[in-house]
This record gives structure tokens, sequence and C-alpha cells, in this order.
């Protein structure tokens, strides 16, 4: 039994965090004629990007490729401090955190404190 077929026998129910991964993954891996057009390719290796996309990883393990791993992201939202955009912790919730957009006076203090840990203090490291 291929890797696909595998990923497509996951039930979907809304208690299953990997809902959305599993109808994600059965849009390309239960294509057939995606997966025919695929292999007819014959792709010498597969470029992942390994921030939640165990559907790529699977699509190459079962068309038989080695994978060649990177992060499209940093793992604690640091992109963002790389660019003009303005991201004040008062403001805007901190990668991850499960903030709301608008934040009561307590959520921002914790957000402030959550982006200075995060990004401050590694590079005093």
């Amino acid at each position: 039994m291929s890797i696909a077929s595998n990923a497509l026998s996951v039930a979907i129910t809304e208690d299953n965090p990997w809902t959305y991964q599993v109808v994600y993954c059965r849009s390309f891996l239960g294509n057939t004629a995606l997966m025919a057009r695929l292999r007819a390719e014959h792709f010498d290796v597969a470029i992942v990007d390994m921030l939640q996309n165990e559907c790529m990883q699977a699509l190459a393990v079962d068309l038989g490729l080695p994978v060649v791993a990177f992060w499209m992201s940093q793992p604690m939202g640091m992109e963002m401090e790389g660019t003009t955009v303005t991201t004040r912790p008062t403001h805007v919730p901190y990668f991850m955190t499960g903030l709301p957009e608008r934040m009561n006076f307590v959520q921002r203090i914790q957000n402030a404190v959550l982006k200075v840990r995060d990004t401050k203090l590694p590079a005093k490291l």
C-alpha cells in the first residue's frame, strides 16, 4: 500500500486536529490523474518546506524521490523582524500565541513579554 493510500484512510471528524491536513492531502494525493502526470515527469528530487507540509513529504516518498528539506520561515516568527512591517506587540498578536486581534491590557502585556522573550533574548545568548 502506498503512502498516499495510507494518508487517505485517516478518518475526518470534527475532533480530529488533522482534519484540515487530511482534506488538503486528499486534494492531490487522491487525484490519480495528477499523480500519474507527476510520475511521468521523472523528477530527480523533491524540494519540500518542512513546516506544516507533511503531505508534500508523503508525495515525495510515494513518488520514490529523495527529499531536500528547508524551513520557509523561522520557527519563532522572527521573519517579520527583518522586514519594514510594523509589528508592535500592543497592536499585532505575536506568532502562534493564540491571542485575538483585539487584545485587552493584560493580553497586550503578555504579547509584549512573549515577543521580547523570543526575539530579543536569543540575540543576547
